[in-house]
């Protein structure tokens, strides 16, 4: 979900495959569907927004654990997490994957 839809209430579509998010008569989300108990499935790019505001669940929130970034971006998250304000750099940085990849 992009930035706007944060904090907003959305409409959720379950599928047998998918779930899907809509918010003002758009799909803003969507993902594969987990069965079983205890099962969660995170796209990361959903939650870029979320850590403008909290930049240091980068290190530890549930949906950038296994987050596999290329060996260049997780190069820059560890120099990045030496220095201060390396959080909010390494967001920064990580919110331009959506528009330019």
């Amino acid at each position: 979900m992009d930035g706007p839809t944060v904090g907003r209430p959305v409409e959720i579509r379950a599928y047998a495959e998918r779930v899907e998010f809509w918010q003002d008569g758009k799909i803003v989300g969507q993902h594969a569907r987990a069965f079983g108990r205890d099962k969660a499935i995170y796209d990361p790019l959903h939650y870029i927004p979320v850590l403008a505001r909290k930049p240091g669940a980068l290190r530890n929130g549930a949906p950038f654990k296994d987050w596999e970034l290329s060996s260049a971006i997780r190069r820059i998250q560890h120099k990045l997490g030496k220095a201060p304000n390396g959080d909010r750099q390494m967001v920064q940085i990580l919110s331009i994957i959506p528009t330019d990849g």
